[in-house]
């Protein structure tokens, strides 16, 4: 039976996030206002309510980052990494794409309005990330050297409790365990990671350099009614061989970069790569809370209903990239919510690399 499809207009906001020794960078007022940002050249309203300011790509918010100079600015950062996609690209829009599209070197900027004010507070600093409230569903490869990292998710529609945000995405970290621990992140994310520290340009680090993306703006991907799952988007971050910073790519576009000068030991490179599904909850009460992780199926139900992660890629040198291997080591903080399966061998499917299907309701009868 053919599913229907509903176009979805307030989910899977692409979202960055950088974690430095010193906790996550606390965010600045810069775009904490409702009126203009500095640098602003043109505003585009979307039919959702975003407000999109188009700002000169020299005066975005990553340049008020003392450890970041606008020298470094390079807009024409070589592609040297393409990936062979063997299916064929998705089309990816965002609702104010409809309205216009932003001038020569200036790139689209959400604008913090009253209703997304409480999501994004300014949180203090943090020397190791609090997983007290969050739950995961994910996979990490052995410790070692890598360069860079992609995937394939599938991106799908949640429901998510107030105050709470479900998201997917892969991590790439070095110096764990220990002071030095830095992190870069990239995914979809349902509602918004406001809890725990800094996230897209609302505090400076990331340097975008797309003037087709705004970051933290909805996707527009068809969403079918019956397993809340549309096609999937992939996210690829990799070192620059040239300038060292590391990039950040969307279905082969290049959104930005984090400069390597930001890090002090994720500079050279990462030692762990992770992909997967996290939930954050701020539930204080007895029981779980109802916010599903990926589509709320479990992985047991498979293709056909769960959300999957697949096309598994690490950079384990420069410039090359590989599959992982599929002795992947499981994160699952609490199966009877959230899972997490990874096919054997007479499961997998053709073309899909390595690859796992991920999720689950949060709350029920096994999840009291």
């Amino acid at each position: 039976m053919m599913n229907i499809v509903a176009m979805i207009f307030a989910f899977g906001t692409i979202v960055v996030a950088h974690l430095l020794p010193y906790g996550f960078t606390y965010a600045t007022t810069t775009f904490m206002n409702f009126s203009k940002p500095k640098g602003t050249l043109k505003t585009i309203k979307s039919d959702n309510g975003d407000v999109i300011d188009c700002i000169d790509i020299y005066k975005q918010i990553a340049f008020d980052n003392p450890l970041i100079k606008s020298l470094q600015l390079n807009l024409y950062l070589d592609k040297q990494m393409k990936i062979d996609n063997s299916l064929p690209e998705n089309k990816l829009v965002q609702g104010w794409h409809r309205n216009g599209k932003c001038p020569f070197q200036t790139v689209p900027i959400l604008r913090t309005l009253k209703n997304q004010f409480k999501s994004f507070q300014p949180f203090p600093a943090i020397k190791y990330a609090d997983f007290k409230k969050h739950e995961h569903a994910a996979v990490w490869n052995k410790k070692g050297e890598y360069y860079g990292t992609s995937a394939k998710f599938s991106v799908s529609n949640p429901r998510t409790e107030k105050n709470d945000f479900s998201l997917s995405q892969l991590w790439l970290a070095s110096g764990l365990n220990t002071l030095k621990l830095n992190s870069i992140e990239a995914g979809w994310t349902r509602d918004s990671y406001g809890k725990t520290g800094c996230y897209n340009l609302r505090c400076p680090g990331f340097v975008q350099t797309s003037q087709t993306f705004a970051l933290g703006s909805p996707l527009e991907l068809p969403i079918s009614t019956h397993d809340k799952k549309s096609s999937d988007i992939q996210i690829s971050i990799y070192k620059d061989k040239k300038t060292g910073h590391w990039l950040l790519e969307l279905d082969n576009e290049l959104i930005g970069y984090w400069p390597s000068n930001l890090f002090n030991s994720l500079d050279a490179n990462a030692s762990r790569v992770t992909w997967g599904g996290e939930v954050y909850s701020s539930n204080n009460l007895s029981s779980h809370t109802t916010t599903e992780m990926g589509t709320g199926h479990f992985p047991r139900e498979g293709y056909s209903r769960a959300s999957y992660v697949r096309n598994l890629l690490v950079m384990k040198k420069p410039n090359t990239w590989s599959s992982p291997e599929w002795s992947l080591e499981k994160l699952v903080t609490k199966p009877q919510c959230y899972n997490l399966s990874i096919p054997n061998f007479f499961k997998r499917k053709m073309g899909w690399g390595v690859h796992f299907y991920y999720g689950g309701p949060g709350f029920s009868k096994n999840c009291p």
